[in-house]
């Protein structure tokens, strides 16, 4: 580019998004003193745990020097940057994605005892799941499992004598952030 080396930056529109959710990135291309238009640039992922860069999409830059290139259907934690047609690239910029996790619960027969249930389809079989009770002052955690192959995990707890609220928590890996369920009330028996 005319008046000497060109610099290419990247933003994130959100940089934290639901699993299986999308992202923008918009680069800004320019030179010292101006920015440059009418650039073919490439947006680029590299999800975690590969070593690879892939494509994401392309777009040409307006006479701002911007473009701008939407990342569909991203889950798992992932890093993305823009490469122009020549060396510039800029530095990349994390964007986490959260798996949806929900809270059930099944009444037991004979009041002993209750079956709480997690679900987060879009997360990794094997993940931990913490479930946690409210004490009234603070979250208390009180069991944990890894979700199986269908994304879910069951805790099993005493019926109790007074009412009970109860979340479940999916704590943040490398691939995934963190994400905390609904509340669920376990009824006094």
């Amino acid at each position: 580019p005319p008046g000497g080396r060109a610099g290419l930056s990247v933003t994130a529109a959100s940089g934290r998004i639901p699993a299986g959710g999308s992202d923008t990135f918009t680069a800004q291309l320019s030179s010292p003193g101006h920015s440059v238009a009418g650039v073919s640039l490439r947006l680029e992922e590299r999800a975690t745990g590969q070593q690879t860069w892939g494509l994401v999409g392309s777009a040409v830059t307006n006479a701002a020097g911007a473009a701008a290139v939407t990342a569909p259907d991203v889950t798992r934690n992932a890093l993305f940057r823009f490469a122009g047609p020549g060396p510039e690239l800029s530095r990349p910029v994390l964007v986490i994605v959260v798996p949806a996790v929900s809270a059930s619960v099944t009444l037991g027969p004979g009041g002993r005892a209750d079956l709480l249930t997690a679900s987060s389809p879009l997360a990794t079989p094997g993940d931990i799941v913490v479930l946690q009770v409210w004490s009234g002052v603070r979250w208390r955690s009180v069991q944990a499992g890894d979700l199986n192959s269908s994304g879910q995990v069951s805790f099993m707890v005493r019926a109790p004598q007074d009412q009970q609220h109860y979340r479940m928590v999916l704590p943040a890996t490398r691939d995934h952030g963190m994400s905390v369920s609904n509340t669920v009330a376990v009824p006094a028996r």
